[in-house]
């Protein structure tokens, strides 16, 4: 899969012309300002990317930390600020010390566009009903929320690109270039093999792959807002360059000095710093043991209700993290006939008021994988709960 030349090469004014500065926001992690497209401001302002403002970053973890209530919303916009970062670096490179390639106004364009969209399909509670419950597909395999969100022709993402294209290209060029940059968003979104990209495989790499524009933010954003003490050495994004490997361009960070073969230990010690800091947030906010009840709850409330057949797949696309629980206890017991589904509605409302209110689950009974039970999938420890 390969970026078509003309798009970048013959038209490269044009699509400068789309990276033009014309607002900027204000980010309180790092007290920092980040620069928006037209293109960008028009997609933020669409409902889809609105709702974003109703999901938390860390779901549930706010009942343990306390100021824990940051957004996708946040976190998508810090995603494109870090994704900015890494590009800036990676021409820097290439401009003052001839290393690695250079990245033109239309990869420039696609690349923010796809940071800005990479949680556009996260769902209410997204990671813990999709990963952890497996009740959802994961992010970005459902090809019908996918569809709804960026592909149709009724979606507001859509429109916003197409609308800022025509603008430039005019109407009949525009659209041709529009479906062509959102079908690349969308394969570089829902293709897991990054070998299958081709040339789009670089993207990928500095959104969303091991040290990217994602997780530079959700480090900085989740420590800043849970107090949680870590840090690393920013100064490893300078050294971010575009190289060629097995025929692709991937993103590649240098770890020896220019002209010679010496190992740049300090770039070396921040990547093991940024990785000691992502396994700290991992095991002492990301899988705390309350995080991990309420989290159960959850699962087993929106199973219930599922059950019950008063939510579905889509609803949950729809519904947030502030009004999931409100939905489940405004839904009618007497329109239910079946004892059954009466039942599973009954707890699903039982534990709606129960997470509202913060009461939640104790254990039971912890087992560590070191006990020989069969079907036990967790691969540190089963943890059984009571109400």
């Amino acid at each position: 899969m390969s970026l078509p030349l003309n798009l970048y090469m013959e038209e490269e004014e044009k699509w400068r012309e789309l990276l033009k500065e014309v607002k900027v926001t204000k980010d309180s992690v790092g007290k920092r300002d980040v620069w928006l497209t037209q293109t960008e401001v028009d997609i933020i302002n669409t409902p889809e990317f609105q709702r974003l403002r109703r999901r938390f970053q860390l779901g549930p973890a706010h009942l343990v930390y306390k100021d824990a209530t940051h957004t996708r919303f946040s976190h998508s916009i810090g995603v494109l600020y870090w994704a900015q970062r890494i590009i800036d670096s990676i021409n820097r490179n290439h401009d003052n010390y001839g290393v690695g390639s250079r990245l033109h106004s239309y990869q420039i364009f696609l690349t923010r566009i796809v940071a800005l969209l990479h949680d556009l399909d996260y769902t209410c509670f997204g990671h813990i009903l999709a990963d952890e419950g497996r009740l959802l597909q994961k992010q970005w395999k459902d090809k019908k929320r996918a569809e709804k969100l960026l592909l149709s022709a009724e979606s507001n993402v859509r429109k916003a690109i197409v609308k800022n294209l025509v603008a430039v290209f005019g109407k009949e060029k525009g659209e041709k270039n529009a479906n062509t940059v959102i079908e690349q968003i969308k394969n570089i979104l829902m293709e897991s093999d990054l070998k299958k990209l081709g040339d789009l495989a670089f993207i990928a790499d500095i959104v969303q792959n091991t040290i990217c524009a994602d997780l530079l933010d959700y480090l900085e954003r989740d420590t800043w807002f849970t107090g949680t003490f870590g840090s690393y050495d920013q100064r490893l994004i300078t050294y971010c360059t575009l190289q060629t490997y097995n025929g692709e361009k991937r993103l590649v960070i240098r770890l020896f000095k220019k002209d010679s073969k010496d190992v740049r230990w300090d770039v070396i010690h921040a990547i093991l710093d940024c990785l000691r800091l992502r396994y700290k947030l991992a095991s002492t906010v990301y899988f705390h043991h309350t995080r991990q009840r309420a989290s159960a709850m959850i699962i087993k409330m929106v199973s219930a209700a599922m059950r019950a057949g008063v939510i579905s797949e889509e609803s949950l696309s729809m519904l947030d993290d502030f009004s999931l629980t409100n939905f489940i206890l405004q839904q009618d017991e007497s329109k239910i006939k079946d004892e059954t589904k009466l039942k599973d509605l009954q707890i699903a409302k039982k534990l709606a008021i129960r997470l509202e209110n913060r009461e939640l689950y104790k254990p039971l009974l912890e087992l560590s994988t070191s006990c020989k039970l069969k079907h036990v999938s967790s691969p540190l420890l089963l943890v059984l709960y009571f109400l």
